[in-house]
């Protein structure tokens, strides 16, 4: 978990700002709230915290004044501003280097979110950092350079690499390179594996290093793919697609290899260093391309036509259809309808090399939306972009296709085991019963006569299933629906109480208070 300390001088702001996200799981920690800027500093000085959330303006001590103290003191922390309109312009000329972002008031639970995720990523790549603190020169260079690849980094120039870690680009051209092996399925044995890789990729940079000004090998997974950039003269185009081309026939040919073989991807050629991203990007749907085109070959994206990913392969027609099966569990039918699906997206589609692959990814994007309604996953961590790396990692289109078959059983699989486990059903009924009826005068006797049981057996299967009793499930679900109200101001606050459920307007506001951190006045006050 990360650190965080949450300065402002009104109790309110930080109540709200403790309420209105799940901390935890967004991988965040509140360790203190402070109402004054000067004790913040003494805090921060004390725990080190990851991130500081403060406010611009406080009585002493202000947030833009802290920031600065902090620097001061050489403290590695991430700060978020909290800004209303009037103080945004000086809040960013006033630290525009210092801080990670800035929260406009009323503070969404969107916008919090969205910056949580920033600091997230930036806290996270510091702390990468940190931890390799060896850090040589080329582990900062490979990460300096994704960061042009991803795009943090946009104003880059190849004499600053050159100066700070002593490499040698030159005036040329700039392009990415992957390098991907695909293993036969069939043979699994040690013999087949790519331990050899690594030495492999080091022996071809030096039998050509004279081909190029610069080629850095920038991936850190070297099981069955890495990335190069490199930097070259035109005059030597020829030369180099050659020795690409013999790569290839080296490394699949190799006794030490096993049964795998390499494709290389090429990337776009780009005239400035900052521009490698474009050249990542078309590497990557020219490795995805050895699916129509064959593996064991050098695609170059400077000389294939149909490289470019399509906007939506699947009719909305056979969506909906593929959507219904899964639905109701037909994997058979599923698999016939995925089959005719892929086999129609090459047809429709004849000057792509990339339509089979985008239809298999919308497939499967279509399979994890239905998933998801149902509540259902595969095991912790299996998310849909896990499963469209499956996807591309598959060399053949027989192996996509049982890839996604085999999604499709599990998920089927997982729905068997939930029906089989004790007290689902039950809890989908009463889930059903409250979406109807929270509105009404309803507690525990009522679900436990929908069911047909002991109020207290039923009381005990929801709590194992879901974690807290039925009253707070129906308290959270109550709030959920009140929250969305008192967005509308066609709604009074006593409108809000008796649509949800509760006759007593105080009480009601007491328990939105409690829940949400702010009384219904102040929450519709934050979006109206």
């Amino acid at each position: 978990m990360y650190k965080v300390i949450v300065v402002d001088d009104e109790t309110w702001i930080c109540e709200l700002i403790r309420k209105i996200v799940d901390w935890e799981a967004a991988g965040f920690q509140i360790i203190a709230d402070v109402q004054e800027g000067q004790y913040a500093l003494e805090l921060i000085e004390q725990q080190k915290p990851d991130l500081v959330i403060t406010d611009i303006r406080m009585p002493g001590l202000d947030g833009i004044s802290l920031i600065k103290s902090v620097r001061e003191k050489d403290i590695d922390t991430e700060f978020i501003i909290i800004s209303g309109y009037s103080d945004f312009e000086y809040a960013q000329s006033a630290v525009y280097n210092n801080v990670l972002g800035y929260l406009l008031k009323p503070i969404s639970k969107e916008d919090l979110e969205k910056i949580l995720e920033k600091a997230k990523k930036q806290i996270r790549y510091k702390q990468m950092l940190h931890d390799k603190i060896e850090a040589s020169a080329t582990y900062m260079l490979e990460h300096d350079i994704w960061k042009i690849i991803d795009r943090t980094e946009t104003n880059v120039l190849a004499d600053n690499f050159n100066e700070r870690y002593n490499t040698n680009f030159a005036d040329g051209k700039f392009r990415i390179a992957i390098f991907k092996i695909d293993s036969d399925q069939k043979n699994t044995s040690e013999n087949s594996n790519t331990n050899q890789f690594p030495s492999f990729l080091a022996n071809i940079k030096e039998k050509y290093k004279d081909l190029f000004e610069e080629f850095i090998i920038i991936s850190n997974d070297f099981n069955d793919r890495a990335i190069a950039l490199f930097n070259y003269n035109e005059k030597k185009l020829a030369e180099i697609e050659s020795s690409f081309r013999n790569v290839i026939v080296s490394f699949n040919s190799s006794a030490d290899i096993g049964n795998s073989e390499l494709t290389i991807g090429l990337g776009c050629e780009t005239s400035n260093l900052g521009d490698i991203g474009k050249s990542y990007d078309s590497a990557v749907n020219a490795v995805k391309a050895r699916i129509s085109m064959g593996t064991g070959r050098v695609i170059d994206a400077n000389k294939e036509a149909g490289l470019q990913p399509l906007k939506t392969v699947i009719d909305a027609r056979n969506e909906k259809k593929l959507a219904t099966l899964f639905d109701v569990f037909n994997t058979d039918g599923a698999a016939d309808e995925i089959s005719k699906i892929l086999e129609t997206s090459e047809r429709e589609y004849p000057n792509s090399h990339l339509a089979y692959n985008n239809a298999a990814c919308e497939v499967i994007k279509i399979l994890f939306s239905v998933m998801q309604r149902k509540g259902l996953e595969l095991e912790e961590g299996f998310s849909l972009e896990k499963a469209i790396q499956i996807i591309d990692d598959c060399s053949t289109k027989e192996q996509i296709k049982e890839a996604i078959y085999r999604m499709a059983r599990d998920f089927s699989s997982e729905y068997a085991k939930l029906k089989q486990s004790s007290g689902s059903q039950i809890i989908n009924e009463i889930k059903a019963f409250v979406a109807e009826n929270y509105m009404k005068d309803i507690g525990l006797e009522d679900v436990a006569k929908l069911v047909c049981l002991n109020p207290t057996y039923v009381s005990e299967i929801f709590k194992k299933n879901k974690g807290e009793n039925f009253s707070e499930f129906l308290i959270g679900y109550r709030i959920g629906i009140a929250k969305e109200l008192l967005k509308d101001v066609r709604y009074k606050i006593v409108d809000v109480s008796n649509m949800v459920g509760y006759k007593d307007a105080k009480y009601f506001s007491r328990l939105f208070k409690e829940k949400v951190g702010v009384n219904p006045t102040n929450y519709r006050k934050l979006y109206v």
